[in-house]
Parts: structure tokens; sequence; C-alpha cells
């Protein structure tokens, strides 16, 4: 099938779907969306031949509902799936389980997009610098000569890292795995076991949490100096005790989805890269 012929639904999602459609348009895409502006035509017509959805990342919000976050309107993953006849391939982000099931019951094959390594690997750099920008705000002293910890060493955790060092802060990173501790050395910071950073934490002006289960909880919490502004982008409901943080007034903030709100366009453009990848993988271009 010809890029011209092929038709492409984007459904609900923020401004990295609304540049993917603009992209997408520009490539020669035949592109309809819906949840994403005013003057979106009614579902029925969206979907009308369409091939393939590209929903958000999230996907869902609020158990079964479609993130849809420029509209009032609500649209059920059921609602959807009954009215995408001809859809062959579904891609979306952060898809659950039963879900994904659903979908699948359909005929549809479904792509979890968080799930492609191409993603994840070029997203860590928005979200990084995403992370970095928000601490910044939020503090009223500079990233150099500052102490900064990094709660993981995973694909953000370690450009986080290394984004602090350029900007001269002495940087420490906690690990679970004994593998990293060479690597985080050679990277020129110091490394602590994940198990043993309650004993660096009252000397931190920076936390950044990357590790997707709770490791902050009161014990930690409490022993945070009161200036210390902690970033969290652990996937939901990340890896903080927050109704502990707010009850000692923890300057610790939740960052999920740091790409589309930081660096839209160049978020959109992973997704446009990935999306066309997939679409040759499957033979539909």
């Amino acid at each position: 099938m010809s890029i011209n012929t092929l038709k492409i639904a984007i459904i609900g999602g923020d401004m990295r779907q609304k540049k993917l459609a603009s992209m997408l348009s520009d490539k020669g895409y035949k592109v309809m969306t819906y949840g994403l502006y005013e003057c979106d035509t009614d579902l029925e017509d969206v979907l009308h031949d369409a091939k393939i959805i590209v929903g958000a990342i999230p996907f869902i919000k609020n158990n079964n509902m479609i993130n849809m976050q420029y509209t009032d309107e609500v649209l059920t993953v059921e609602e959807l799936l009954q009215t995408a006849k001809q859809c062959e391939v579904l891609m979306a982000g952060l898809l659950p389980i039963k879900v994904k099931k659903n979908i699948e019951k359909y005929k549809i094959k479904v792509i979890d997009l968080y799930k492609e390594e191409e993603i994840a690997i070029k997203n860590a750099v928005p979200t990084a610098e995403g992370a970095i920008q928000i601490a910044m705000q939020e503090s009223d002293i500079t990233i150099q000569d500052s102490k900064s910890l990094v709660l993981g060493y995973g694909k953000c955790g370690k450009i986080i890292a290394d984004k602090l060092k350029a900007l001269n802060s002495d940087v420490t990173v906690a690990t679970k795995h004994e593998t990293d501790i060479a690597d985080i050395v050679a990277h020129g910071h110091k490394p602590i076991k994940v198990e043993q950073y309650s004993k660096v934490i009252e000397k931190m002006d920076f936390i950044f949490n990357t590790i997707p289960a709770k490791v902050m909880n009161e014990k930690e919490l409490t022993l945070l100096n009161k200036n210390t502004v902690v970033i969290d982008i652990a996937m939901a409901p990340g890896g903080i005790d927050y109704e502990k943080a707010n009850e000692l007034k923890a300057r610790a903030f939740f960052c999920p989805g740091l790409p589309g709100k930081v660096a839209p366009t160049s978020a959109a453009k992973i997704v446009f890269e990935t999306v066309e990848n997939i679409l040759r993988k499957e033979g539909l271009i």
C-alpha cells in the first residue's frame, strides 16, 4: 500500500499527537484526528477506512477511558473498537494487559509504543532534560556546585547523571546492580547501593528518581533537607510516598510524560520515526 492511500487515525493524546499528525500529513499520509482539536469530525468519519490507529502515551486514563486531553467528550475502548472496523494495527503507549487482550479479540494487532526500544532510548534525552529543567525551576540554587542523587541507572538514569555532571554537579548514583558500579565510576559519578542511599540523602540538593517502585518512604522523607528538590519520573504511581511527602511538606514532584510536555516536537519526531518503522515491518508501506 502506498503512503498516499494509507489512512491513519490519531485518537486522543497530548501535544505530541498534534505534532505527530502534522508530520504524518506532511509526509503524505491520509490523517484524521479525534479528541485533539475542536474541529475534529465525528468518530465514524475518522475511523472509516483507517487501517492504523495511533493513540496516546498513556493510551488509557480512568480505567477504560481513552486519554483525550483536549475535549470533554469521553470515549471508551469498547466504543472505539466497535467503530474501528477496518483497523489492522493499533499503536499506543502503556497499554494495560486487560485492554490489550480486549483489542486483540477484534483481530487488531496491538503494539505498545512504550515498550519499543527505539522510543525508550530516544525519549531518555527529553525526559532527562525535562527533569533537570523542572529541578532548576523549583530550586533557588544552581546545578553547578550542587550535590545530586540519581536513583536508578537505566536509560534515563544514565543520561540524567551525565547531564548533571556536565553542569558541574557532584553526582551520586544509587543502583541495585553490582554490574553498574564500574560504569558509574567510569562516568565520574559516586556509586551507592539503593538500599543504602538513605545514608547520603540529607546532603543532597537534588534527587531524581527513575525507579518504578516505592523507594522513598517515610524513613527517607524524614531525612530530606527542607530545601531538597525531588523529581520523580518513574512510571505511575511513582516511587515516592506522596501522602507522607505532603504531610512532611517535602518538595517532591511527580513528573510523568515529560517528553510531551517539555519537548513535544522532538518527542513527536521520535514517535513518527518509530511508527514508520513499524509500518514497514508490517508491510503496510
